[in-house]
């Protein structure tokens, strides 16, 4: 494979910009390749020279505001702080301890997306579960699953939780346990920690409202909460 071209620092924060937008109007689970390629003024290929799949772009958990962006792997509580012109401003770090994921977690998991997606019956049911079981699987949770960029510049980082990936074998899927987002000023200073109820995606948050998806019962809901200084 070619070296990828140096404009690189151009044209990963142009899709990620248009990522950004593209989440913000349909949420995590309503974003397409195509729509973040239609925004960003090139095709499928074109997004998917830089991020080899959907899933990479998203948790990547990238954010942006009106002159930086964000990125984070969750291998650590690391957070890096780019400008608009793709140059590194600042690194917000965080102590953090890796939560492990036991043998009883992956068969819960297992047993609970077995319900969801395996569809054959019988012996070719259990040999097909089994396969899953099989499945190489993380040992311990990420650092964090999600980025937003709240309308007053703070940085809102999600934890990762094992249980989200359940439904669609995400982090970023709707929570499937309550959520629990901190929060960082425009210098990276961490302010405090918001707790979010289960089945909740934001995906605009303001100086006085959370505004997201609410899924209760199969059925998706538009949910307002208000916030006060209090629970900042």
């Amino acid at each position: 494979m070619s070296p990828r071209p140096t404009t690189g620092h151009v044209r990963r924060p142009a899709i990620l910009t248009a990522a950004a937008a593209v989440i913000a109007e349909r949420g995590v689970i309503g974003t397409r390749i195509a729509d973040v390629a239609e925004r960003a003024g090139t095709s499928a290929p074109g997004v998917l020279y830089w991020f080899a799949s959907k899933d990479e772009l998203l948790t990547e958990a990238l954010a942006f505001s009106d002159d930086r962006f964000y990125a984070g792997f969750g291998n650590r509580y690391q957070i890096q702080v780019y400008g608009s012109n793709g140059k590194l401003r600042s690194i917000i770090r965080r102590a953090w301890t890796p939560t492990p994921i036991t043998a009883d977690d992956w068969e819960r998991w297992v047993v609970e997306w077995s319900k969801l997606w395996v569809r054959t019956t019988g012996a070719e049911r259990e040999r097909d579960i089994q396969k899953v079981r099989e499945s190489p699987w993380a040992e311990e949770n990420p650092a964090f699953s999600q980025f937003i960029v709240d309308r007053g510049g703070r940085l809102w980082v999600r934890e990762a939780h094992w249980q989200d990936a359940i439904a669609a074998g995400s982090l970023l899927d709707s929570p499937a346990v309550p959520s629990v987002w901190s929060v960082f000023d425009s210098r990276g200073r961490w302010l405090g920690d918001v707790s979010m109820p289960t089945g909740f995606l934001p995906f605009e948050i303001g100086t006085d409202y959370v505004a997201g998806i609410l899924r209760a019962d199969g059925v998706n809901h538009v949910t307002i909460y208000g916030l006060s200084a209090r629970g900042r």
